[in-house]
């Protein structure tokens, strides 16, 4: 109690190796409670992820699936750690610096320079939400138009329906389709919003993107093109017999790049 109250009389200019000491050992409590409790943490969310995914059915795919969750849990979790510790640090170094007359001036500069950087981020932040939640409803509204994508030709697929347009081995190829130009649509619709796409690095890694699928999708493209020939003038079909150089079998499944034959061994 003493000491409490004579802690509480004592400035940091009277006795600054004092209070840079105290700082010293809270910083360091502080340190080992955060290591510690992420421990801790990470303990008791793998215990509870493992309990949650006994509902799974197969061995195999509750292991992957409680695995990957893992790593991501592990992950996000090391990351906040990590932050917190480090703005830990930059408190701990700008108590210490203000505590002696000498390096206070810089002490008080870091401070401020942090606080602007601090406020900063803080604008771009509230500046970046109204972007943000355009690529959310941009997505969230794909979304919902992949699920009618695929609900429209799971029936035509399920009911057997041949029309002139679609039949069940058509309807499975344009479902495809369609879900890849909505996806690449709704990529195209939301760039603009996405915070930080107006800066240089972004549209550099983005030409350059452009340019690598470029220049490795040409075999591609031809293998694709084949395919959809294939496919949707109705020249071959499943349970067809073809013959292609000294290859003769049964068509098992029709694709976008391969087509899957079975031969007599």
């Amino acid at each position: 109690m003493s000491f409490a109250v004579h802690l509480a009389f004592v400035s940091r200019e009277s006795d600054p190796i004092m209070w840079l000491a105290i700082g010293t050992v809270f910083f360091i409590g502080f340190v080992v409670g955060v290591i510690w409790g992420r421990g801790k943490l990470q303990k008791w969310l793998s215990k509870s992820l493992a309990n949650k995914t006994k509902a799974i059915e197969s061995i195999h795919l509750r292991r992957l699936g409680l695995q990957q969750i893992i790593v991501l849990v592990r992950g996000m979790l090391h990351f906040a750690s990590v932050v917190v510790l480090l703005l830990a640090t930059i408190a701990w170094i700008v108590f210490a610096l203000t505590g002696f007359e000498v390096t206070r001036p810089f002490g008080e500069d870091l401070m401020r320079g942090f606080a602007e950087k601090g406020h900063l981020l803080w604008l771009n932040f509230l500046g970046a939400l109204p972007g943000f939640f355009a690529v959310v409803l941009v997505f969230a509204t794909a979304r919902f138009v992949h699920r009618l994508i695929n609900q429209f030709f799971k029936t035509i697929t399920e009911s057997g329906l041949t029309t002139e347009t679609f039949d069940p081995a058509t309807a499975e190829i344009t479902r495809r389709l369609a879900q890849v130009f909505l996806w690449v649509g709704a990529v195209i619709i939301a760039y603009p919003y996405i915070p930080g796409s107006s800066y240089p690095a972004f549209h550099g890694v983005s030409v350059l993107a452009g340019l690598m699928f470029s220049l490795g999708s040409t075999n591609l493209r031809s293998q694709l093109t084949s395919g959809l020939i294939l496919t949707y003038t109705r020249a071959i079909r499943a349970g067809d017999v073809v013959k292609t150089g000294e290859f003769e079998g049964t068509v098992v499944r029709l694709g976008f790049f391969t087509t899957t034959v079975r031969t007599a061994r």
